[in-house]
């Protein structure tokens, strides 16, 4: 064992954990435990820094974050049904090109539409622009209401 961690951070993780899972109801009261276990088990195989609070709420978000990919990676495969996917009728790209060629958009508004439309998530597009995610959707919805005012 590389350190003895106090019974006080106990708390913390499961404040994590619940904080973390607020919003994804598959996760089970014995899932819930079994994170703050999880975390308390990578816990002991560090030393306890001076200030173990911080850390063991931090690595409590790596275990949550761990399982969160996990179970939307296993619940995308049990979901994917090849016969519900269709061919698209009409290529969308020709009226999307015309949009954006109608309307006068300044940086970064052109950039984050742009980068939306392919699929990047808001706090990607931040990091990438030095924006906040708020910002970027605020961008976003300005940019998108002047292609509509302008198309």
């Amino acid at each position: 064992m590389a350190g003895s961690w106090p019974e006080c951070v106990r708390p913390i993780l499961r404040q994590v954990v619940e904080i973390r899972l607020r919003t994804y109801p598959r996760a089970t009261r014995e899932d819930r435990e079994d994170l703050v276990q999880d975390a308390l088990l990578k816990l002991i195989q560090v030393p306890m820094p001076v200030d173990p609070i911080p850390y063991a709420a931090k690595a409590t978000h790596h275990v949550v974050t761990d399982y969160l990919r996990k179970t939307r990676r296993r619940w995308e495969v049990e979901t994917s049904d090849v016969s519900l996917i269709s061919e698209p009728t009409t290529d969308p790209w020709p009226e999307i090109e015309a949009a954006w060629a109608a309307a006068d958009l300044a940086e970064p508004g052109k950039t984050i539409v742009l980068l939306g439309l392919l699929g990047f998530e808001d706090s990607d597009v931040g990091t990438l622009l030095h924006m906040t995610p708020v910002g970027v959707r605020q961008a976003r919805s300005r940019a998108r209401r002047r292609m509509r005012e302008t198309g």
